[in-house]
């Protein structure tokens, strides 16, 4: 099980409060090997000077990109050129980078983000080269900066603070783009103080900022969301934060999936030619808004999280949309489920997702979309286009007639079920009740074995 970091077809509804979600990566699976490099060059002291940078650290990012973790062990000086550790880490799927630090604590480059996936006993190598960038300094401003927080909705105490393992808590202050951040040895304070102010020192500009809990070897305990802020000459940021600790965050899913009625195994995944099945999780109905991805194997056809080790959870809480996707080895989606509502409330900790059904066997499907005016170039469901009535004729290499239907309610989808291995085309026609009417004929429908799939799409006629 490879996970992504964010969808899914699903599911249970419950009621309750909504928490925090902390990225906890920390194990005894995986570990780092990092390398670096400066303009090309071996990282040595005359280098790494004019870098700008006295230490390299490796942050280790959850796979959507939401949050990462870093830690005093996974950083060397910049002119050792490299580090490896022991396992540090749980077997996952990252985003992980290089990113060199000045002494005052600050980012001066970054290499790319590598997407990683390392199963148990693995090393991650992170290797990268670093190339003198501008520096992001918002100081020399008069903007400063408020900060409180509370522990579990409750005023911070030592007492509060230890239950969730933070000495200290620290103000990030990041670009716009959020690609590099920048701190100040002022600004953070003792977890029990509750807060504090900055000195007035930022610049006016747009900002992303976020407040990280941390523990006595600087290591994130926890963290909150990021906040956009915008702020002009003289004014004050304000941040309040809630730091969460002692209470169940995540829900447990399970999930299964057939073929042709039957769940699924690898003769059945074969003949479809399914590769993998993804669960999506998205945070809106359209799902253009993705939070988290989980792939599977297809022929495994099921999963617990509770039982059977598979990390596939969501948040309790926020409300979800998912959805099912059958994926060939190249990655191109075969099938797709619709997006269901996908909820789990306290005290409720799990849910069972709805089942999809993928078509088995040899399968042609087409999609289609249908043109909303003549020549618009914008192309939406029948509902959407208000096509009424529809007609097609599916025909072989030989131009035989295989298959053909007239007046029937329009439809977004068809499915030939066992078509013989060949090159198809397809003829539609669209009609609706105020005389509009839709035609074209979509070609290079071919079939070898298993599932194919295509995007159709039916423009209206002068």
């Amino acid at each position: 099980m490879k996970k992504l970091g964010l969808l899914s077809a699903a599911l249970l509804i419950a009621a309750g409060c909504t928490v925090d979600v902390v990225f906890e990566p920390f194990g005894t699976e995986v570990s780092l090997d990092a390398s670096w490099t400066i303009d090309g060059l071996a990282a040595d002291a005359t280098t790494c000077d004019e870098l700008g940078a006295s230490t390299v650290e490796v942050q280790v990012w959850a796979e959507s990109g939401s949050d990462f973790v870093t830690d005093g062990a996974w950083e060397a000086s910049c002119s050792s050129g490299g580090f490896t550790t022991g396992p540090v880490l749980l077997a996952d799927t990252y985003r992980v980078r290089l990113v060199a630090i000045n002494a005052a604590g600050a980012n001066v480059a970054t290499t790319d983000f590598s997407r990683v996936t390392a199963n148990v006993g693995d090393t991650i190598v992170v290797s990268g080269n670093f190339v003198p960038v501008e520096v992001f300094d918002p100081t020399g401003g008069d903007i400063d900066v408020d900060v409180a927080w509370t522990i579990d909705g409750a005023e911070a105490s030592s007492a509060a603070c230890s239950s969730i393992g933070a000495t200290d808590v620290q103000l990030q202050v990041w670009d716009s783009g959020r690609t590099a951040f920048y701190i100040d040895p002022s600004w953070n304070a003792s977890c029990a103080s509750g807060g504090f102010v900055t000195a007035p020192v930022l610049v006016p500009g747009t900002y992303q900022v976020r407040l990280v809990a941390r523990d006595s070897s600087g290591s994130s305990v926890d963290q909150t969301d990021f906040v956009t802020v915008t702020a002009g000459a003289g004014e004050t940021i304000v941040i309040d934060a809630d730091f969460v600790g002692g209470v169940a965050t995540d829900a447990t899913l399970a999930g299964s999936w057939e073929i042709d009625g039957v769940t699924a195994n690898a003769t059945s995944c074969a003949d479809a030619g399914i590769d993998s099945v993804v669960l999506s999780i998205a945070n809106d109905a359209a799902g253009s808004d993705i939070y988290i991805e989980y792939e599977f194997d297809c022929e495994i056809g099921s999963f617990d999280s509770r039982t059977d080790g598979t990390d596939v959870t969501i948040p309790i809480g926020p409300m979800y949309f998912s959805q099912w996707l059958a994926l060939d080895a190249a990655g191109d989606v075969l099938a797709s489920s619709d997006f269901l509502e996908l909820q789990v409330v306290a005290p409720t900790n799990h849910a069972n997702l709805a089942i999809p059904n993928f078509p088995g066997g040899t399968t042609l499907i087409v999609n289609l979309f249908w043109e909303t005016d003549l020549g618009s170039g914008t192309y939406g469901t029948c509902a959407e286009s208000a096509v009424d009535t529809m007609g097609y004729d599916l025909y072989d290499g030989l131009d035989a007639r295989v298959v053909a239907e007239f007046d029937i309610a329009c439809e977004n989808q068809l499915v030939f079920e066992e078509p013989l291995p060949d090159d198809y085309e397809l003829d539609l026609t669209g009609d609706a009740t105020d005389g509009t009417k839709w035609g074209t004929t979509c070609t290079g429908l071919s079939v070898v074995g298993g599932m194919a799939t295509y995007d159709c799409y039916v423009d209206v006629t002068p």
